[in-house]
């Protein structure tokens, strides 16, 4: 089965220097969103009403614990999505750029940035409540909100799930053409 390579692919530099950086990024991410958790009774007032959009808050002692426990989904979904990237990078690396592995893999990653998008707009309704439980009652907030970023990561993973579909079909009418005489 002969396929031409894409120019980009071709470049191993490029691609192994994408691999790093999908990697830094798989675990400086969840350092970044513990290290706020867990530094949120000492952080500047900006900061937090930056993260969540909530003007009266109270920062009980479990505050932090809690909004890290929850933020461990995110995390997982994070961490399962620049794996995958990583994996895509290294078929690519080893010349394996249209298998039925890439495509699975693909496919995988549509799903976990379909579940990134939908725990992140989770995530900020849940922001504003933990954040806001601590006040007096009538003064909680829950606040459901989609933006274009949650409109544009949904696009995203329709787009990948899309071509993995187009992607599975190619491959199955290559490998038909290959059994032909």
């Amino acid at each position: 089965m002969s396929t031409q390579v894409p120019p980009f692919l071709e470049n191993k530099t490029l691609l192994r220097l994408l691999r790093t950086g999908v990697f830094l990024w798989m675990i400086v991410w969840p350092l970044i969103i513990l290290g706020f958790w867990l530094s949120l009774p000492k952080l500047p007032e900006s900061w937090i009403t930056q993260f969540v959009d909530v003007s009266k808050y109270t920062i009980t002692p479990c505050v932090p614990w809690i909004g890290s426990a929850v933020s461990l989904l995110p995390i997982a979904i994070h961490f399962l999505l620049c794996l995958n990237l990583i994996r895509l990078f290294n078929n690519w690396l080893k010349g394996i750029i249209f298998s039925e592995q890439t495509i699975r893999i693909f496919t995988k990653l549509s799903l976990f940035y379909l579940l990134g998008t939908v725990s992140g707009i989770l995530m900020n309704t849940l922001n504003s409540l933990l954040l806001t439980m601590g006040n007096t009652p009538g003064e909680h907030i829950l606040s459901l909100s989609f933006s274009s970023t949650d409109l544009s990561g949904l696009g995203t993973a329709g787009f990948l799930y899309v071509l993995a579909f187009i992607m599975r079909q190619a491959y199955q009418l290559q490998k038909d053409a290959d059994l032909t005489i």
